[in-house]
């Protein structure tokens, strides 16, 4: 699934990766039902993963601001995210909710209600 932010969603996680100073912010929102989203779990390690139950939590936005040294990571780690978020932690991530307005895109016609 994709979801559609407005332009304040971006803003927001901008403005918060760039006071908070650390190597990558990821962008989430509080859902009721987090089936079929990429739930982000903030524990000692911060994880992005794939649901397949009912639960609520908090969805990953498919936003992610980071400096180039958790890019270089990124691609040391053949692209898992989980794996370079897992190099980072210790304090070095920041996380940003938006609770604002959304839309789950799942069809080209959702985008009618963007």
């Amino acid at each position: 699934m994709t979801l559609y932010c407005p332009r304040e969603a971006y803003e927001l996680a901008l403005n918060s990766h760039v006071s908070s100073g650390k190597s990558v912010t990821i962008l989430m929102t509080p859902l009721s039902d987090l089936q079929g989203y990429f739930e982000v779990q903030v524990n000692d390690v911060v994880a992005i993963n794939k649901v397949n139950e009912h639960k609520s939590g908090y969805a990953w936005t498919g936003i992610l601001i980071a400096e180039r040294e958790f890019l270089v990571s990124l691609q040391e780690f053949n692209g898992s995210i989980n794996s370079t978020l897992r190099r980072f932690r210790g304090g070095n991530i920041n996380v940003a909710l938006w609770s604002g307005w959304f839309v789950d895109v799942s069809y080209p016609w959702d985008l009618l209600s963007a």
